[in-house]
């Protein structure tokens, strides 16, 4: 299945808005139920005193993947990818984790009340979507929730998981940065206040900031061959620009996800030899977020774990799929099957 193709969104404004909400807390706009495996765009929906965002992309009729989005993201992250999942076949759904614009927050404070949240909430969404199993794709901070996913619910899973640019506890992994290990020591209320107010600040700083200057921003993170990449696949760099300040627009529980990336998997009420599935992590050997040895240390925990190592891979070029090796692994998703629920 060949996957040479633009990563950019395709979804125009006017045309997510006209069937869905993209502000907070807007309703799914009225399709009926025999429409709604075919409806791409933004939704929300109601279930036992929660509303839930969820967005969905690509082929409408495609492989079924959840997609659990990185630091500072949303489900906006799909639209970017698109035009990918639709040649793939693929079908992405990314839900807004409990405190993002949308979705409500747990009844409960902590760590695992909101990775248990989160992980509810998505099956909710897999049952309003009338999809028994899907695939996972996981970015950096979505890695604990969707190893919490696969571990709680397996049945909903096809056993296909894939990382990119991964993340890995300091409290489990002894060899994490130091920052990241001091961090780690501290009461994890002081340390997710702390820096989800800095991760909540990069959003505003996206939204407010000039499309040249934003992009001057991207492509300076990234490695010479990945910035090859990124121009090849946004040809015309304003539309990924214009298409980042959309995503900028809904933020939220970034303190809360903090707090489950500092907690150990064990604290999160599960373990990682609970996830017995077929797992590539891919991860670049110059990722300064979440150093490569982390995730080797990870893949060496889950059985059916494999890691493929990515010379000159940079973390932001890992999280915005520029290598040829990660999409191609991505498309090879769709030949996990969609079981739709009856």
């Amino acid at each position: 299945m060949a996957c040479s193709v633009v990563v950019r969104n395709v979804l125009q404004p006017d045309a997510v808005s006209a069937h869905a909400g993209v502000g907070l807390g807007v309703a799914e706009a009225a399709i009926a139920p025999s429409q709604i495996d075919n409806h791409v765009g933004l939704h929300s929906i109601s279930r036992q005193d929660r509303d839930i965002a969820f967005g969905v992309a690509g082929d409408p009729i495609g492989s079924p993947v959840l997609v659990f989005y990185p630091a500072g993201g949303n489900r906006h992250m799909v639209c970017m990818m698109h035009e990918l999942a639709s040649s793939a076949a693929l079908k992405l759904i990314c839900v807004n984790r409990p405190g993002k614009a949308g979705t409500t927050l747990p009844m409960e404070d902590g760590p695992m009340a909101h990775a248990v949240t989160a992980c509810d909430d998505t099956v909710a969404v897999l049952d309003h979507l009338r999809i028994q199993k899907a695939s996972l794709l996981f970015f950096c901070a979505g890695t604990p929730f969707a190893l919490l996913f696969a571990a709680r619910y397996p049945e909903r899973s096809t056993g296909r998981l894939m990382g990119s640019g991964s993340w890995v506890s300091p409290v489990d992994f002894e060899g994490a940065q130091l920052l990241y290990q001091i961090g780690g020591t501290l009461p994890t209320w002081f340390v997710a206040r702390l820096v989800g107010s800095s991760f909540a600040s990069g959003p505003r700083m996206v939204r407010w900031l000039p499309e040249s200057a934003l992009l001057r921003i991207v492509r300076g993170k990234l490695a010479h061959a990945e910035r090859d990449a990124f121009d090849q696949h946004w040809p015309a760099p304003e539309q990924f620009a214009r298409a980042m300040q959309r995503q900028a627009e809904e933020a939220g529980g970034e303190a809360e996800d903090m707090q489950v990336l500092l907690s150990s998997f064990g604290d999160l009420g599960a373990h990682y030899n609970q996830i017995v599935s077929d797992i590539v992590f891919f991860h670049g050997e110059d990722d300064k977020i979440s150093p490569i040895d982390g995730v080797e240390w990870l893949a060496g925990q889950l059985p059916g774990a494999t890691l493929r190592r990515l010379p000159l891979g940079t973390h932001d070029g890992l999280l915005l799929l520029l290598h040829s090796e990660v999409r191609d692994a991505l498309c090879g998703l769709a030949s996990a099957a969609p079981v739709i629920a009856s």
